[in-house]
């Protein structure tokens, strides 16, 4: 379940302290009518570290699932 949430120019993010694999991520997030992050500007980086991130690496939609290296 999400713990922290914020929008971005109408996009909401919500960060999860779920301790899962990827692919359980990408499931949450479809469960909740979404995907993982795609960020496309340093500002909406900048904006989602300062905002969600507090500790850890983040996933976002950027992964080497299928091809480990390949992004």
């Amino acid at each position: 379940v999400a713990t922290t949430s914020g929008s971005w120019y109408g996009h909401e993010h919500r960060r999860s302290n779920n301790n899962y694999v990827v692919r359980d991520h990408i499931q949450q997030a479809s469960d909740l009518g979404g995907t993982l992050a795609s960020i496309t500007s340093a500002a909406e980086n900048d904006w989602l570290r300062s905002t969600l991130v507090q500790v850890g690496v983040p996933y976002i939609g950027a992964n080497d699932q299928l091809n480990e290296g390949v992004f």
